[in-house]
């Protein structure tokens, strides 16, 4: 902890505590810690983590670190080094496109994907199993990690997750899960304003994306869908790659511009997310494939087409992808319809946090 550069919220100690004192219980009399650890978006779960990975580590045990897509687990797999940089904790990542560099036994912490429970693929002694999102897993999935044959002992496991789904609360009451909760952002973040965007105003949030990008920012474009689909009721629903040449073309011909999309191949994903991280791009236009997990301090605007075609915990997630860092950041809603239902339900984004 003394050796991060930011201080831990109250909540992040607390719960790094709770974790802690439930790994050193004796797993044979008491089973293996089972706790969920929910916190709002950019709220620091990762670090906390990270904390009970360091400790496990230093018992000379492993840790496998499941994230649900690539672009998740490259991220984690970046923050883990970046928070070990200055201690001897080797850190893997193992993907359907990355391989282990060197043997699973010599790794402390194993970053991956689904890639992560093959039959094929033996840990050491995992004694840790951390799950990102993990609604978006399947209770046989994160099952298979439990389950070493040649361990009798059952690793630890800590849930993360931002969206406390029924389901999720539903294990917390019913089931054998702790929980641990993050209840405040990190020092200095302010409040995302968010807004939801009439067709007739959409030139004036064009206009405001501009400046932004003019003070130094960037900015989002979320689009539901990849290719326009036939069905009449679906015209209106922007397509990534049409917004993308739009955007290019007519409303930002003199800014830079990437394109994200879940059929593009793993290398190309990764190259458009990197020139955004590195600020080669202004605005990132992207599918759904963005939802979880990714994080760019220096993005201040998160604009949603289509805004009525995703779930509310969808949005949430989106908008918690801008306002990771000082700045003031701001989520735009656009929709073309004009029913009453589609108010109420944005009105309630709009209004919460």
């Amino acid at each position: 902890v003394a050796s991060l550069p930011f201080q831990l919220t109250s909540s992040q100690k607390i719960a790094s505590w709770q974790i802690l004192k439930d790994m050193e219980k004796n797993p044979p009399a008491t089973g293996p810690m089972n706790r969920l650890l929910v916190g709002d978006v950019g709220s620091g779960k990762t670090v906390v983590a990270a904390i009970a990975a360091l400790n496990v580590a230093k018992q000379g045990y492993q840790t496998a670190f499941l994230a649900p897509t690539e672009i998740l687990a490259s991220q984690h797999y970046k923050t883990l080094n970046n928070l070990f940089k200055d201690w001897p904790i080797k850190i893997g990542l193992l993907t359907a496109f990355h391989k282990l560099k060197s043997g699973l036994d010599k790794i402390d912490i194993i970053v991956g994907t689904h890639a992560l429970i093959q039959k094929n693929i033996r840990f050491k002694n995992l004694a840790l199993v951390v799950v990102d999102e993990q609604h978006r897993f399947g209770v046989d999935q994160r099952a298979a990690l439990l389950k070493d044959p040649k361990h009798s002992a059952v690793p630890h496991l800590l849930s993360m997750s931002a969206t406390p789904i029924p389901r999720t609360l539903a294990l917390t009451i019913y089931g054998d899960l702790d929980l641990s909760l993050l209840k405040e952002l990190p020092q200095g973040r302010k409040k995302i304003i968010t807004k939801a965007v009439s067709p007739s105003n959409r030139d004036k949030a064009y206009q405001f994306i501009e400046n932004q990008i003019k003070l130094g920012r960037q900015a989002f474009v979320i689009c539901p869908l990849i290719k326009e689909s036939e069905a009449a009721i679906m015209s209106e629903v922007k397509n990534a790659t049409a917004e993308y040449e739009k955007l290019s073309k007519d409303v930002f011909p003199h800014l830079k511009i990437g394109l994200l999309h879940g059929r593009l191949k793993s290398i190309e994903k990764e190259k458009v997310m990197q020139e955004f991280k590195n600020k080669k791009t202004d605005i990132l236009v992207s599918t759904s494939v963005v939802e979880v997990g990714v994080d760019i301090p220096n993005a201040s605007v998160m604009m949603i087409e289509g805004a009525d075609r995703f779930g509310l915990s969808q949005l949430h997630q989106f908008r918690g992808r801008v306002g990771r860092a000082e700045h003031q950041s701001y989520c735009f809603l656009f929709t073309e319809s004009g029913t009453k239902n589609t108010a109420e339900r944005l009105k309630i984004l709009v209004e919460s946090e």
